[in-house]
């Protein structure tokens, strides 16, 4: 008799798990808790947990935006609310920390679907552009690729998870005021806030890169030029500005470091460096509106008391003075004695 029973339980099994599955898709599809915009409800969302890689793209499809600051963890630091004060616009900072270039571009390309044509886009030139290797695809944590495209069907692999089921519970509490969040909802992030500033340790942490620089310099293959070396990852930055239109205001910048830590002079980092801001220059001038700036030496505004945490690294207040310096630049086009150089711009402002 039990053999008779098995294939009715197997039956009324698999329809409850269809029918299990058919309801937690769609309870996902309408909440729509990372902010895809396909099916959802309109509701209020915000960024709920500590991945910025499941929530930014949440940011970038706002329609309150109509600007962004694309980087890395370098670049979390600068205020939309300031640049907004010093540039007009209204900016969303969607810099993810450890960010590859192609996650950036992956992370532009969504800006750009929901914003077609930005009043002003800031990006970072960051080491892995300026390489002699490809830059990786993909870093940690783990990049959700579903929640980057057109597609919503794919979204089952990122659907399935207690920790989704606990931003939809979280979600739905956000949307009817039981809920905050605790991020900043244009995605601004200091790291360091709240903690006491550590001057002996940070000057430890600059020594060490510094040190490491120096026995780089002097173990490294000579090289005669910086035309010699290949940098891979700057088809990245080109792929970045050919999504954006001409009237879009760009900015390619090389933020500041720590004095100490920068390559010596003459050694083959400090040429590959200087190869890459050629080239970064070069390539802004076969596109409008667009400024290529250097602040990556030392300068005032890099020799800022107790400003970096580590070597490239820093704290709010040089964050805030990086703003400063770009808005500038920016209305000038004229190098910024305090800490900006132009290496290329377009003939008018945009």
């Amino acid at each position: 008799m039990m053999t008779h029973r098995w294939p009715r339980f197997l039956k009324l099994y698999l329809r409850l798990m269809v029918l299990g599955l058919g309801t937690w898709f769609a309870a996902y599809h309408l909440i729509d808790p990372y902010g895809t915009k396909v099916w959802g409800l309109e509701m209020s969302r915000a960024p709920l947990n500590g991945n910025q890689r499941f929530f930014t793209p949440l940011l970038a499809r706002e329609e309150r935006f109509d600007s962004a600051i694309v980087g890395d963890s370098t670049t979390l630091e600068l205020r939309p609310d300031l640049i907004n004060e010093k540039f007009g616009g209204s900016f969303v900072n969607l810099s993810l920390n450890g960010a590859t270039p192609d996650e950036n571009l992956t992370l532009l390309d969504v800006f750009v679907r929901f914003h077609p044509v930005p009043k002003t886009v800031i990006i970072r030139v960051s080491d892995y552009d300026c390489g002699t290797s490809e830059p990786p695809k993909r870093g940690l944590p783990p990049f959700p690729d579903a929640l980057y495209d057109q597609n919503p069907l794919n979204d089952l692999s990122v659907s399935l998870s207690w920790e989704t089921a606990r931003v939809m519970v979280q979600q739905a509490g956000y949307a009817l005021g039981k809920h905050r969040s605790h991020a900043a909802l244009d995605g601004h992030d200091d790291p360091f806030e709240g903690k006491p500033v550590d001057p002996a340790g940070d000057a430890a942490r600059i020594k060490a890169v510094a040190e490491n620089m120096q026995l780089r310099a002097a173990t490294a293959t000579p090289r005669n030029s910086p035309d010699e070396f290949v940098l891979p990852g700057l088809h990245y930055l080109r792929s970045m500005l050919d999504l954006l239109p001409a009237e879009t205001g760009k900015m390619l910048v090389f933020l500041p470091r720590a004095p100490l830590a920068l390559p010596p002079v003459g050694s083959p980092d400090a040429m590959r460096w200087q190869a890459c801001k050629e080239r970064v220059a070069d390539m802004a001038r076969q596109y409008a509106n667009t400024l290529a700036l250097d602040m990556q030496y030392d300068s005032p505004l890099a020799r800022l008391e107790n400003a970096f945490h580590d070597h490239n690294h820093y704290y709010q207040p040089l964050a805030d003075r990086i703003v400063e310096a770009l808005a500038e630049v920016r209305n000038t086009r004229q190098d910024a004695s305090n800490g900006v150089r132009v290496l290329a711009a377009p003939a008018s402002a945009n």
